[in-house]
């Protein structure tokens, strides 16, 4: 081996990423309190995707029967979804009002950020799997105006 080769220990510690650790003055303010996800309310849409306040598409799991199973049962009458383009976080906020009105507990405006569900799952495991590649959308909602320039200036 020449001495120009670098050697595997020099390309194992060249590959390690780093990340400076910042002073604890950096952070201000309380923690955010973490706790066990409850549910509030559902929503759900129908066979034409028109938003429904309640249960009423709800389906349970049963497992199936695999003693008979033909993997092409069901597959002319199969509909596919559009997956071009992202559901939008309308109908979970639309449910969240919802529930406001009928409750009267202001929880969305407690909230700090609404999610479907997975998508903290998604950000926590990139690290794990950087070769798949994702795109996260996010919108402002229900913040007041002085918030909104004391935030984005």
């Amino acid at each position: 081996m020449s001495s120009s080769e670098p050697t595997s220990r020099t390309r194992q510690a060249s590959q390690i990423h780093r990340f400076p650790i910042l002073s604890p003055s950096r952070y201000h303010g309380p923690p955010t309190p973490y706790a066990q996800p409850v549910e509030l309310t559902c929503f759900s849409f129908d066979g034409t995707r028109t938003l429904h306040l309640d249960d009423r598409e709800l389906k349970y799991y049963y497992p199936p029967d695999l003693t008979s199973c033909d993997l092409s049962e069901g597959y002319d009458t199969f509909i596919q979804r559009d997956d071009s383009t992202p559901d939008p976080i309308d109908a979970l906020l639309d449910a969240l009002v919802d529930y406001e009105k009928v409750v009267g507990d202001k929880v969305a405006r407690k909230a700090n950020f609404v999610t479907w569900r997975g998508i903290i799952t998604k950000i926590l495991c990139t690290p794990y799997n950087r070769n798949e590649p994702w795109v996260l959308g996010a919108t402002l909602w229900n913040v007041s105006e002085e918030k909104r320039e004391k935030g984005l200036n």
